[in-house]
């Protein structure tokens, strides 16, 4: 099952994602990290003080770093972690706050929120852009000890990219990928997402409607993302989504 996802992220990012031809493009992302006034996706902390606070206060991010620290630990897995896609970096805080000797890189592809991260968590061993498109830059970061964090990344890449995205990181020959989708679309949230986009249609012209910014996956076809490149290791529910730990699969499929 794959839905479009349709989101209001204000009218001044509603906006740009139409000039820019219909998608969050980097100069979109770059709006929403430093200008909007939704908490879930913009700097607004000021500080690392007040960043540090806000972390803290994240019990769901709090819990979620709880969950990948112990499934490493179960499975043996490096304390090397290269986030993708990390966006304000909350998980990561909480990763390196609970586990301080835990190696972390912090990579996303804004320019604009990798320029405020760096201010507020200057406690992560690296941060710096990161195009997830671009395969040449996972040859950058090719380390085999490195296990790679894809947590809630954008839901904008439709199927095909997404398999493009796994074979990447496959031929570059890492081991180990955290995959924690944004979330597990269901039968109850097809419905909702379309009545959302029924009753957005109806509003008319003039008022503020949500925008097309992406996809929602079943787990059934998560998993058929990355079955050529990756095995699940161990996967565990953990709220609305759920925590993959993803092995190099050793099936000669996957070479082709």
């Amino acid at each position: 099952m794959i839905i479009k996802h349709y989101y209001d992220f204000g009218e001044a990012i509603n906006d740009q994602i139409g000039k820019d031809g219909g998608g969050l493009t980097q100069s979109a992302w770059d709006l929403l990290r430093t200008e909007s006034e939704d908490k879930a996706f913009a700097f607004v902390e000021s500080d690392k003080e007040t960043y540090a606070d806000m972390c803290a206060g994240r019990m769901d991010c709090r819990n979620m770093a709880h969950e990948i620290l112990d499934m490493m630990g179960r499975n043996r897995v490096n304390d090397r972690i290269v986030s993708l896609g990390c966006g304000k970096g909350i998980l990561e805080w909480n990763l390196k706050n609970l586990k301080p000797n835990l190696h972390i890189e912090c990579t996303d592809y804004t320019s604009k929120g990798i320029k405020v991260l760096k201010e507020v968590f200057p406690e992560c061993d690296e941060i710096y852009e990161f195009d997830m498109l671009n395969a040449s830059h996972y040859q950058k970061i090719r380390q085999k000890d490195q296990v790679l964090l894809l947590y809630r990344v954008s839901t904008e890449f439709d199927f095909q990219t997404w398999k493009k995205i796994f074979q990447d990181i496959y031929q570059n020959d890492f081991r180990y990928i955290l995959f924690v989708p944004t979330e597990i679309c269901t039968l109850k949230i097809a419905w909702n997402e379309l009545k959302r986009y029924v009753y957005h249609l109806l509003k008319g012209e003039g008022r503020v409607k949500n925008v097309f910014c992406g996809y929602l996956y079943s787990k059934k076809v998560f998993e058929k993302m990355w079955k050529d490149y990756f095995k699940i290791k161990e996967g565990k529910k953990v709220g609305d989504t759920i925590i993959y730990l993803l092995e190099r699969s050793d099936d000669k499929r996957a070479e082709n």
